[in-house]
This record gives structure tokens, C-alpha cells and sequence, in this order.
């Protein structure tokens, strides 16, 4: 497949709006797409797509996933090409590549392996629904859905050789903390301030690392005017961790300490994952090499689809996209890298 083509395939995918929530179009256009391949394909009841490709040669199952759903404000996308190869949106939404160059090279190596006719074990491709809100697509993947047993994640950041095993679980959790209303003007002395209250229970248990772990309070919010003593606050955050026994520890730790401020519920999250067959990492590291990349193996510090993957019984690696800034309307890529991330999955959907 051309730079050209590759580059009209990923613009065709950026202005497919398909926010979370929102991805049918999308995942329409790539069932008509995998099916003119000659896959086979299938939508689960929470709308993840699957395609399946027979081999012609007796290998493992490989798959290889990326997902559907992008960020706000992901609708309207116009695509910009600098001279130097640089691809950004007009500034007014995001780009879209995170994950749409790892869709992008998914059909790219998959086109150039059909139109050079090329030998290849059976291939099995997931996009799903729903990453960018807790990886809840994938979440909901039947056990036994996908054929697979080993699998590779096109969705992670930093530079195209960058391979990461692991991924860290997350938990959210809302503070709920009770005060007392009063006039702030006539008798404030009656009241007891809510957000004086959150601000003690903050200092006695900061955020940052605890160790292996992280927590994070990421919102507050409370009052209802100027004038009036708040009597209530409710702050909001996360726990996050590859060591489900750090994460257990820290939502007690931090149930034991805001108890005297206010009431601690934990929220939606999703579990981590650890990378616990080298032979896969290895093979990852010689495709890489071979297609002239210098394989650096990384510590990831958030999650992905590979989290859910995971448990279904499949060994999975997260590789490196290239892409930048996402999640913002500053987020970039370049012509260089949709053609270069293509070149190795194809590389690693022949090895």
C-alpha cells in the first residue's frame, strides 16, 4: 500500500466521527472493509467488532486490536498535512489517531499482504468500543469469543519500537464530605465549612506515589453561593496500580482516613495486567529489529484494551504508535509513522 493511500485511509477514519458512545458508522465502514478482505466478521452484543482471516499456512492464531472510540472533541475533524510530513487536526478537535493509526495499520498490512498474495497463518482483528471510558468494551468480551492466544495491542504511546507487558489497574472513588450550612454574612460562626473540612482531610493523605502505587484527587466540587457556609463537598479521583494487593491496600488506607471528614465509595474501574511470557516479548523484540527498529521494552503507567485482553487467556504486547499529544486538539502524528507502524504489523502478521 502507497504512503498515499495509507495516508487517504487514515484521513477517511479521522473524519468518521466516533466518539465513545458513537462508534456505528465507524465500525460499519471497517466490517465492510474486513469483509471485502475476505474475513469473516462478527459484532458482540456491546458492538466490538471481530474479523477472522483462514491462513494459508498452519500457524497459531494472531491478533492484532485497536479501538473504535475517540476522545471529545473528536467530531468534525479536519485533517492538515504540513510539508514536513507533520498530520494535525485545525485545532478546533483532536486528530483522532489514538486510536485511528492503529486501525489504519491494521488495514494497511492487511491490504498489502492480500495484494501481494502473500503466505500468512490465520489472522484474527478486534476494534473495539468504548476504551476511552474505562476500557469498557473490552470488558465485555465473552470468554471464548476470540480464537486467539496471543495477541498484539496498537494503541500506546512513544516511538514506534516501544514495547510494554504490563498495565496498570485502575479504581475511581468519590469523597462525599458533610458540613454545615450557615449565612456566611450573619452567623458564619454556625456553620462548618465543608470545603475547610476536604482541604484537612487532603493535606492529612496527598496524592502522588504511595510506593508502587499512585492516587489522585482529581476533582472538587461544592457550595451553592458565595453567601452561604457549604455543608457539602465532593471530591472525586483514582487509585492506580499493577498490584491488585497495592490497590486493596490503598482503598482501605484511604476509607481509615477520610472517615472522619466524609463517606468514601469506589467507582468503575479496570483491573491490571502483567505480561507473563517472555517468548512472546522476544519475538516481538526480533520482528522490530528486522524491520529496523531498536526494541526498548517499557513500564506502562496507565491502561489499555490489553488490560480485559488479558484475561480472557490470550498473551498480549502493547506497541508504540508514535503519535503525540493525544486526547488534545494539539495531538500529531506523521506520514512517517502510519507508514512505518503498518510496515511492522505486517512484519509480525507474516512472522
Amino acid at each position: 500500500m502507497t504512503p498515499q493511500k495509507i495516508f487517504e485511509l487514515f484521513c477517511e477514519l479521522v473524519t468518521t466521527d466516533s466518539p465513545t458512545g458513537d462508534e456505528a458508522l465507524l465500525r460499519e465502514k471497517l466490517q465492510q472493509k474486513l469483509q471485502s478482505f475476505g474475513a469473516e466478521t462478527e459484532v458482540d452484543d456491546a458492538g466490538n467488532l471481530r474479523g477472522f482471516l483462514p491462513g494459508t499456512l498452519e500457524l497459531p492464531v494472531k491478533m492484532f486490536s485497536s479501538h473504535m472510540d475517540t476522545v471529545e472533541p473528536g467530531r468534525g475533524v479536519k485533517v492538515i498535512l504540513d510539508a514536513d510530513g507533520r498530520i494535525h487536526s485545525d485545532g478546533t478537535t483532536i486528530l483522532g489517531a489514538d486510536d485511528k493509526d492503529g486501525i489504519t495499520a491494521i488495514l494497511a498490512a492487511l491490504e498489502s499482504i492480500r495484494a501481494k498474495n502473500l503466505p500468512h497463518g490465520p489472522l484474527e482483528f478486534l476494534f473495539t468500543v468504548g476504551e476511552e471510558k474505562n476500557l469498557n468494551g473490552a470488558a465485555r468480551i465473552n470468554p471464548g469469543w476470540l480464537r486467539s492466544k496471543f495477541a498484539w495491542v496498537i494503541d500506546g504511546p512513544g516511538e514506534i519500537g516501544t514495547i510494554y507487558a504490563n498495565g496498570v489497574g485502575k479504581i475511581g472513588f468519590t469523597i462525599d464530605v458533610k458540613g454545615k450550612a450557615a449565612h456566611a454574612g450573619i452567623c458564619p460562626e454556625k456553620g462548618i465549612n465543608a470545603f475547610v473540612l476536604a482541604s484537612q482531610g487532603i493535606m492529612g493523605m496527598q496524592p502522588g506515589n504511595f510506593g508502587d502505587a499512585t492516587m489522585n484527587y482529581g476533582n472538587i466540587h461544592g457550595g451553592i453561593a458565595d453567601n452561604v457556609v457549604p455543608d457539602h463537598v465532593t471530591l472525586t479521583g483514582e487509585i492506580r496500580s499493577s498490584n491488585p494487593a497495592r490497590i486493596r491496600e490503598l482503598q482501605k488506607k484511604l476509607c481509615d482516613h477520610w472517615k472522619q471528614w466524609g463517606e468514601v465509595a469506589f467507582t468503575e474501574g479496570y483491573p491490571p495486567y502483567e505480561l507473563e511470557n517472555p517468548a512472546l516479548i522476544r519475538h516481538t523484540e526480533n520482528v522490530l529489529q528486522a524491520a529496523g527498529y531498536t526494541p526498548h521494552l517499557k513500564r506502562f503507567f496507565a491502561g489499555s484494551d490489553a488490560n480485559y485482553i488479558s484475561k480472557l487467556g490470550i498473551d498480549v504486547c502493547l506497541l508504540a504508535t508514535g503519535r503525540a499529544q493525544n486526547h488534545t486538539p494539539a495531538e500529531t502524528t506523521t506520514l512517517e509513522n502510519l507508514e512505518n507502524l503498518a510496515f511492522v504489523v505486517e512484519r509480525l502478521m507474516l512472522s
